[in-house]
């Protein structure tokens, strides 16, 4: 998953981007921004997620860029990678990825995850554009998915080759 957004110069607070969840909203992953642990701690970028599958302690603070800012993250092979401008940001391991049956999941944008009690955590900015593809992309894919977002060539054959499954844009 990966989206592009700018985000408001007043945000101080956790908030969620956009999350992939069952219906229910007990099981969700998804990209998180906020303060993180301990309480206070800088605004950074995590993989917003129950439990043991959420790290924020990594990458460097968010110094609340006024360019679109390109996120991405992916789970896959016991790790979870964080991207940011199609470069690494953090990655950890992680103890086990939810599986989301297409008929019991959705995706939410603004908040960490929906519950039938409502939503959590919302968001402060612009989402410019959000992606989700329907499998692990590599390094090198996210580095030219970010490039393509701002001057990838049609003719490179990287670039023609992303097909998310899901492409909102321009809100």
């Amino acid at each position: 998953m990966e989206v592009f957004l700018k985000l408001d110069a007043s945000l101080d607070q956790t908030a969620g981007i956009m999350s992939l969840q069952n219906f229910d909203g007990r099981e969700w992953d998804g990209i998180g921004f906020g303060k993180g642990s301990p309480t206070g701690a800088p605004l950074r970028w995590f993989a917003s997620s129950p439990g043991n599958r959420t790290n924020d302690q990594g990458g460097a603070a968010e110094t609340l860029a006024k360019d679109v800012i390109h996120i991405a993250i992916t789970w896959g092979q016991g790790a979870t990678h964080i991207y940011r401008q199609g470069k690494t940001y953090y990655k950890f391991s992680m103890g086990y990825m939810e599986n989301y049956h297409p008929n019991n999941s959705k995706i939410v944008f603004g908040i960490t995850h929906a519950t039938k009690e409502g939503g959590f955590d919302a968001f402060n900015g612009t989402l410019v554009e959000a992606r989700l593809y329907g499998r692990v992309l590599t390094d090198e894919e996210i580095a030219a998915s970010f490039f393509a977002f701002t001057e990838c060539p049609a003719s490179m054959s990287i670039c023609r080759a992303l097909k998310p499954i899901l492409l909102m844009s321009h809100w």
